[in-house]
């Protein structure tokens, strides 16, 4: 989508068996809150008039890892997507969630790597669940397009897509529903965990598009000069770079 910025965040394999406390430490989130996922959803009673964003088939939900969706109330939330005149009635909002081939079609990403951008049918409503919007710093991530890959955007930017809406529609899970531990390495003043010698990454996006993300970047040009394995590891490469307007592909 133009105009919102991002930023990529490749994990390790097993991140899904992992604790929320560890994934968020992972990520340097700020919170386990800021953890978040989007799920596709299928109107099965949807009537089959002129497919729009108000009254979709199919809608995908962005809800937080510490929240769950009430339906009843989501129910109801896109049935008032419509101005009141032409509100259907509730016996039309049946909604339940899409299979993996409905997923597939819709979305065109793996399980566990949905994103809200990019999607294969770009004018699926997205629905953010309004906890979503009280989240400070203002961002979250999310899936992004692959199993071990997360995207985190800016929460204001998000909503602002034309086929994005703020729904009431989600609650606190309960402390008891959780597993032993897993909101542990949070509990402390809502602080991001961070692993022994890391340096936080900032959480904030810049308010500003792509281009202008960009701008800010510091790239230079280097020749490699040699290379060779490190005596330490097998996965390693120790390697001389000359960076500077004299490095040529020349040099020895």
């Amino acid at each position: 989508a133009r105009g919102l910025a991002f930023r990529f965040c490749r994990t390790r394999p097993g991140y899904y068996a992992r604790p929320l406390a560890a994934r968020a430490a992972e990520l340097l989130t700020p919170s386990v809150h800021h953890l978040c996922k989007s799920v596709l959803l299928k109107n099965t009673a949807w009537d089959g008039e002129p497919d729009r964003p108000e009254n979709a088939e199919f809608y995908l939900v962005i809800v937080q890892y510490t929240q769950h969706i009430d339906n009843d109330r989501l129910r109801s939330a896109v049935r008032n997507l419509l101005p009141e005149p032409e509100r259907k009635p509730l016996s039309k909002y049946n909604l339940r969630l899409a299979t993996q081939d409905e997923s597939d079609a819709i979305c065109g990403f793996p399980h566990n790597g949905v994103a809200p951008v990019g999607l294969r049918e770009p004018s699926v409503p997205l629905l953010i669940c309004r906890a979503i919007t009280e989240l400070q710093p203002p961002t979250l991530f999310l899936g992004g397009g692959e199993v071990d890959l997360k995207l985190q955007l800016s929460v204001p930017q998000l909503a602002a897509l034309p086929q994005a809406f703020v729904v009431s529609a989600s609650d606190p899970r309960n402390p008891a529903d959780y597993p032993r531990g897993e909101l542990q390495a949070q509990d402390a003043a809502d602080e991001p965990a961070t692993p022994p010698g890391a340096t936080p990454a900032s959480t904030a996006l810049p308010d500003a598009d792509v281009a202008a993300m960009f701008d800010q970047l510091d790239i230079r040009v280097g020749v490699i000069t040699s290379a060779k394995p490190h005596p330490e590891s097998g996965k390693l490469i120790i390697e001389t770079i000359k960076v500077g307007d004299d490095a040529t592909p020349d040099d020895p």
